[in-house]
């Protein structure tokens, strides 16, 4: 009965790290095509 619980909890883990991938890639696809990368120079003076 241990061995289907931890199979059951593996699937639900498994899956949710699926997922949770699955977003941070789609998501981390976007901002770095929308974010600009600009220096500015120091107008201390």
């Amino acid at each position: 009965m241990a061995t289907v619980i931890f199979a059951v909890g593996m699937a639900i883990a498994g899956r949710a790290a699926l997922m949770a991938m699955r977003d941070n890639l789609i998501r981390d696809s976007f901002a770095h095509s929308l974010i600009k990368y600009k220096i500015f120079a120091d107008k201390a003076n």
